[in-house]
């Protein structure tokens, strides 16, 4: 990774195309010294600029895994859709990962944080004043909000970035392989998504807005 990095920056230092360049690694493999072929994966994240950065230098964050550890993540993620033995294991409003289903990707998911080898953010939305809502215009009006909450997460997150129920009324997002201030972009977009397109209810537009803590 270095080499390829020192050999794009000997040939041009703007910074630009550098996302292109490191492409060329997003899949590679090691072999151990006892013969084993270890396969890893590159995932480059644009990081965050500080206030002293050069805004015309785009700064990037690289993050390596096993392809094994993505593989086991993305089949544990895939049988939290799945009904075994007769327990229900997504959130029947939504059809997103329950409760119980949820807090064992989150196990998970710290577990690889634990070592090192995964970094992610736990964000936890809810409908601001939903109670009140749901007594004003009925329970119906509440669930369309949640199935907005929740399509809207479904539909402007990453294919790795995870949704699900924790509680009758409050979600949580995992955002994988990326900085605290990056995960509130995708996270504020959202907020901004649901606030700018208010629900009708008795033939009135309905304001609502969204927390993400």
């Amino acid at each position: 990774i270095k080499e390829l990095i020192d050999d794009y920056l000997d040939s041009r230092g703007d910074g630009q195309g550098l996302e292109e360049a490191l492409s060329k690694i997003s899949r590679f493999a090691i072999v151990s010294k006892v013969g084993r072929e270890i396969r890893f994966s590159v995932k480059i994240v644009r990081d965050v600029m500080n206030s002293g950065d050069d805004p015309k230098m785009p700064r990037f964050r690289l993050f390596v895994r096993k392809i094994r550890l993505l593989e086991e993540m993305q089949k544990s993620a895939g049988e939290q859709f799945m009904n075994i033995g007769g327990f229900e294991k997504v959130d029947p409003l939504t059809g997103v990962p329950d409760r119980a289903s949820f807090e064992k990707l989150l196990e998970m998911v710290n577990y690889y944080i634990g070592k090192g080898e995964v970094i992610a953010c736990l964000a936890l939305l809810h409908v601001d004043h939903l109670a009140e809502l749901r007594e004003k215009h009925g329970n119906e009006f509440a669930e369309k909000a949640l199935k907005k909450l929740t399509y809207l997460c479904s539909s402007n997150l990453r294919e790795d970035d995870r949704v699900g129920q924790l509680g009758p009324d409050r979600y949580g997002v995992i955002v994988v392989d990326t900085t605290l201030e990056n995960a509130k972009i995708p996270l504020n977009r959202i907020r901004w998504m649901f606030a700018a397109d208010p629900m009708e209810a008795s033939g009135q537009k309905i304001p609502l807005t969204l927390t993400a803590t």
